[in-house]
């Protein structure tokens, strides 16, 4: 990576405003820490969670399309995330 320094400037002078940018952290996170991205189940049960009741009610079928919308996931492998996903929601039902 090259960085371009102006004319003039010594680099610990040197200021853009991209870095003001950079300065705030996000909301909830910790200066010294990192957003965790989800993997392709946790984020495929996330969208699952925001989903209405009775749209949760709708089989994996039905439903994967809208939930690999917006993800970098084909629909086969939401469908399979989805599965897992109904079975313990099912399983969890059960054992109560």
């Amino acid at each position: 990576m090259q960085v371009r320094i102006p004319d003039g400037e010594e680099p610990d002078q040197a200021s853009s405003s991209s870095d003001r940018d950079d300065a705030q952290p996000e909301q909830g996170v910790t200066p010294d820490q990192k957003p965790t991205p989800l993997t392709g189940a946790e984020l495929v049960a996330a969208r699952y969670r925001e989903l209405r009741a009775e749209e949760r009610s709708r089989s994996a079928n039905s439903l994967t399309p809208d939930l690999a919308e917006g993800t970098v996931y084909t629909v086969g492998t939401v469908r399979k995330y989805l599965g897992d996903i109904k079975r313990a929601e099912r399983q969890a039902t059960a054992g109560d």
